[in-house]
């Protein structure tokens, strides 16, 4: 289990050594987002907007275990451990949570002031 644990922290960092640029893009238009919605004036929290959020994220969910083999130069066909499955489903789980977390103060600026 340990090795599993230092394989996942050293995949983390080399993915964000790789991919710094897009790190800092999802950076600044978080803050820039939820900058503007307290900016609107409106609660930080919005109970139907956090279920729409969620219910985006559970939609990227798939897609992105679907899609981020070949973004590695791999596919689908060469996940066969265990390991790689939980790897997989707990990779595209944290995209989907930078999905909800993008999406999410957009729902609440969307939603009728009232």
């Amino acid at each position: 289990m340990m090795n599993n644990i230092n394989l996942s922290f050293w995949m983390m960092i080399g993915w964000l050594q790789a991919n710094m640029t897009a790190v800092v893009i999802v950076l600044v238009l978080l803050v820039a987002l939820y900058g503007a919605l307290i900016a609107s004036r409106r609660g930080l929290f919005n109970g139907k907007a956090f279920v729409c959020g969620i219910g985006v994220a559970a939609v990227a969910w798939p897609v992105f275990a679907a899609i981020l083999p070949s973004l590695t130069g791999s596919s689908l066909a060469e996940v066969s451990y265990s390991t790689d499955y939980v790897m997989l489903g707990l990779m595209s789980a944290g995209f989907a949570g930078v999905v909800f977390l993008l999406v999410y103060p957009l729902l609440v600026m969307m939603l009728k002031k009232g």
